[in-house]
């Protein structure tokens, strides 16, 4: 005999449950692009190439320079 109504709290559980799975991926998804971007001296929003500026000159956000340069 096959069921004709869903059992509500179940049903809600295991949305929120494989909701929360899929959330995370996609979210280490993008950390882990970021992260890679950083690594390698690019602007995390966007991939452009950053030199010593504190601003993105292609997106405008604020970034933290990977080498930075004390006078001597």
């Amino acid at each position: 005999m096959l069921p004709l109504r869903p059992i509500w709290p179940g049903f809600a559980i295991n949305t929120v449950f494989y909701a929360a799975i899929l959330w995370l991926l996609f979210a280490a998804f993008g950390r882990i692009r970021r992260w890679r971007r950083i690594k390698r001296g690019l602007c995390a929003g966007c991939g452009y190439p950053v030199g010593s500026n504190e601003r993105c000159t292609e997106c405008g956000k604020p970034v933290t320079p990977k080498h930075v340069v004390l006078g001597v």
